[in-house]
């Protein structure tokens, strides 16, 4: 008996059934790759815009933080008395004072003041970690430095910023290499006659440092250029400081990408797709022509006078790392090709997925951008901004918002004894406590160390946020269990309501600091509410 034959046209329609399911298959896959790609290149381009943004914030808020330091170094009372009594005694005093604010802040060279000869009266220097004070007979003069001849020539609250170059020392570029920022401004006597000049050499390595930190969030390396297209930070460090170097004037950013400089040089911020890669660039001015605040009383901010020089940002993307992840979302595509051969459901799910992948990295920037990593709390950035919605909102509306300025008792000692891992426990426990003593709708922040910031965005009478404030320092009458021990810790809190306490948020922020210091001073764990002072 004969086996029936399957028919021709039964292979035939198999075959065209298995074309059109392999055409629909390259066409769908070819339109999600190239999809992609374009998606792709979108995404880190926003990416690399978002960090460029956040780059330039973070350096201009550094030299805020700056400008803020040696203001208040050049109004320091004890260098006041020592300018109209020439007492040794105050000489000391200012040292060590030096001495504990090179350590706490760990980010400057050498702080100096130097009186209007240009000898230096009281220097500190810092070096791995250590300030030392350099003895008097050491002192040098330094009237023939130019930063010390235009930080003396400027006016009361002026500030005087050089650019970033290398430290020379006897001179030779030291080595390791020192890159160096110096800050001046002049220190005036009570009777208004110019007496000298309070000089910082900022250790521009941290700037440097911290621009390589934030590029751990970027898709691309991270360059720092100055007017003249020099590398501050580059691709090889060997081509960095060329300015400095008799054999390196070549090595510069148009010497490697000079159709791309030409580009970038011309306009404050672009975006330069060329053959190399990606190229995120910004360019800013340092110092801003502009009057500074952040820091300071409202109406008390420095005047920077220094001739204006630019730094570019860039942030560079090679191509070849664009075609390398293209490449691999091809062989991706290809195997799930392969698969959906069998399976149809399986396209819709990567979608989905890669849409998924795209939301949580932009989620992932807003938060990192917002959020204080340690305790979950908003960050300074956040509450600044923040607070400026709350005021307008305020002043829009009539109302009144307070603003509480906390600050840990006792903390330093936590870190001395147990160590900063003890340390970051107790920070996450004083987020929690200050949490559950709020509203939903008032924002707890962390602003910097131990410091932290209740916002109420509305408060009926002074009384409610003095209400807070004792829930607060009852809370932190529990102690803290830390590594099997209990820790007792304080909380002093300085009271700011708007308006009474300043109608604009550096006000604000000095007046609920002041407050705080006086609860500090006034014996701590307790609160006061910052009082104006009463005019005429």
């Amino acid at each position: 008996m004969r086996r029936e034959r399957v028919p021709v046209v039964v292979y035939r329609n198999f075959m065209l059934v298995l074309l059109g399911i392999a055409v629909l298959l390259i066409g769908g896959g070819g339109g999600v790759y190239l999809w992609e790609t374009r998606a792709l290149i979108t995404r880190v381009k926003i990416l690399e815009r978002h960090n460029s943004d956040l780059q330039k914030v973070m350096v201009t808020r550094n030299m805020s933080v700056i400008y803020a330091d040696i203001l208040f170094l050049a109004r320091q009372n004890e260098l006041i008395q020592l300018l109209e009594t020439h007492d040794a005694i105050y000489r000391k005093m200012i040292t060590e004072e030096y001495v504990e604010f090179s350590r706490q802040r760990g980010i400057y060279d050498q702080v100096r003041f130097i009186n209007a000869e240009g000898m230096e009266v009281c220097r500190v220097d810092y070096h791995e970690g250590h300030p030392s004070v350099v003895a008097e007979s050491a002192l040098q003069s330094k009237g023939d430095r130019y930063y010390v001849a235009s930080s003396l020539a400027l006016n009361r609250q002026e500030i005087f910023v050089s650019p970033m170059d290398l430290n020379i020392e006897h001179g030779e570029i030291e080595v390791p290499l020192k890159p160096m920022i110096r800050f001046g401004t002049p220190v005036f006597d009570r009777a208004g006659e110019k007496r000298g000049a309070v000089i910082l050499n900022y250790l521009g390595t941290n700037l440097l440092c911290e621009l390589e930190d934030m590029s751990r969030l970027s898709r691309g390396q991270i360059f720092l250029m100055n007017d003249d297209g020099y590398w501050l930070k580059g691709i090889d460090p060997d081509d960095e400081w060329g300015f400095m170097y008799e054999d390196r004037r070549d090595r510069t950013f148009q010497s490697v990408f000079p159709d791309v400089w030409t580009t970038i040089s011309a306009i404050g911020q672009h975006q330069v797709m060329a053959d190399e890669g990606l190229f995120t660039a910004i360019t800013f001015q340092i110092p801003a022509a502009e009057r500074h605040g952040h820091g300071f009383a409202a109406g008390q901010g420095g005047i920077l006078h220094s001739e204006p020089y630019h730094w570019t940002l860039v942030s560079f993307v090679p191509m070849a790392d664009l075609n390398r992840e293209n490449r691999g979302l091809l062989l991706s595509l290809f195997g799930m090709a392969l698969f959906l051969f069998c399976v149809s459901i399986l396209p819709a799910f990567w979608l989905v997925q890669a849409r998924h992948r795209q939301a949580m990295d932009h989620n992932s920037l807003i938060r990192m951008a917002n959020f204080d990593a340690l305790t979950g709390l908003a960050n300074r950035f956040l509450s600044l901004n923040r607070m400026t919605h709350t005021l307008k909102r305020a002043k829009r509306y009539k109302t009144s918002c307070a603003l509480l300025f906390i600050d840990l008792d006792g903390f330093k000692g936590v870190n001395d004894t147990l160590g900063h891992e003890a340390g970051d426990v107790v920070l996450k426990e004083t987020a929690s406590r200050l949490t559950g003593m709020v509203r939903e709708s008032d924002l707890v922040g962390r602003h910097g160390g131990d410091e932290f910031t209740v916002l109420l965005p509305v408060v009926e009478t002074p009384g409610d946020a003095e209400t807070v404030a004792e829930k607060i320092v009852a809370a932190f009458s529990e102690p803290f269990a830390v590594d099997g021990q209990e820790m007792r810790l304080g909380v002093s809190i300085g009271i700011a309501l708007f308006p009474d306490g300043g109608e604009s948020v550096d006000a604000l922020l000095h007046a609920a600091d002041a407050a705080m210091y006086a609860a500090k001073s006034g014996g701590k764990n307790r609160w006061v509410t910052y009082a104006p002072p009463h005019k005429g």
